[in-house]
């Protein structure tokens, strides 16, 4: 595909959809073979699936083949057949939140595959490419790299904290601040200077800006992949995207009341009560917005598809 181009859903579908045929772990050399291609496939097709991250479907938060329910969910007067994934969040100390998808491939044709590849593991982890479990995660990300190559993804501008050495004429004067620590006037250029703490090598704590960029796909990517789907395909807000997800934005997960909330750090297998949540009071929330012809979002793609070549073609 194009240099600094963002794939579309239907690109990364079709080229997940493409390991064991076009592409092969065989062919890497930092990924063991002793697994199948097949594995890897649907563990690609459940991270983009379930807007995962890598450590929570082959690394510590790794689901088991028995943390997917098939459930119901009432929209209107019809009952609609679904698989819900209970996925333990990364970010969140390994806080419960629930993936649900219509088991209709009208609406989404991976969801009954995967709902069989987890009823096959069983209490297995099905997403285990290695006995040590971190091993397991690089494994999958090194093949992601491999899988995704010529994928990129556009980067937003972030801040990150460094270290940095300024010369001492930049240093224009110290006091104690609010919070009793001694702190220094720094010249950061000709026209900014800011408040900073001084480390005993001499250098200052600041932020430096990383501004927009591209970078290769990786695993991660998958996940703001479906996100983007999500928001815009599927019109999701920031609460569906919360509990979906497991966000940090102020959420439905955030408003339950604290004996609620305390059922989602504990194991669904030993609390029915934290089923019901995650079903009921979350995943019902947002399982009507899912319930959009896949044909849809693929037609959708398609022209999006045809723009793009059209601008490359003319040079824009």
């Amino acid at each position: 595909m194009a240099i600094n181009s963002q794939p579309t859903d239907l690109e990364v579908r079709e080229i997940i959809e493409s390991i064991g045929d076009k592409i092969t772990v065989r062919d890497v050399s930092n990924v063991p073979n002793h697994h199948d291609d097949y594995q890897y496939q649907m563990a690609f097709k459940f991270q983009l699936m379930a807007a995962g991250r890598i450590s929570e479907v082959a690394g510590k938060y790794a689901p088991r083949g028995i943390d997917a329910y098939e459930v119901e969910f009432e929209v209107g007067d019809k009952e609609h057949e679904s698989i819900m994934f209970v996925l333990k969040t990364a970010k969140r100390k390994g806080k419960l939140r629930a993936c649900a998808l219509p088991l209709d491939p009208e609406y989404e044709p991976w969801a009954k595959e995967l709902a069989e590849y987890f009823e096959d593991a069983g209490a297995k982890l099905p997403f285990r490419f290695d006995k040590n479990i971190e091993s397991s995660k690089s494994y999958a990300m090194n093949f992601a790299k491999h899988v995704f190559d010529g994928f990129m993804w556009n980067m937003i501008p972030y801040t990150v904290s460094v270290d940095k050495v300024f010369p001492e004429e930049s240093v224009k004067a110290d006091r104690i601040n609010d919070k009793n620590q001694q702190v220094w006037l720094v010249e950061l250029d000709e026209d900014d200077a800011n408040w900073l703490v001084r480390n005993k090598d001499g250098s200052f704590k600041t932020t430096e800006k990383v501004y927009k960029r591209w970078k290769p796909f990786t695993s991660h990517a998958l996940r703001k992949r479906r996100t983007i789907t999500l928001k815009t395909f599927y019109k999701f807000d920031g609460f569906d995207l919360a509990a979906y997800g497991g966000w940090t934005e102020k959420s439905q997960v955030d408003a339950l009341p604290g004996a609620m909330k305390h059922y989602l750090d504990i194991d669904v297998q030993s609390s029915p009560d934290a089923f019901y949540i995650l079903k009921d009071d979350l995943a019902s929330t947002y399982f009507p917005k899912l319930l959009k012809p896949y044909e849809a979002l693929i037609k959708r793609d398609r022209k999006r598809l045809d723009v793009r070549a059209k601008m490359f073609a003319s040079g824009a």
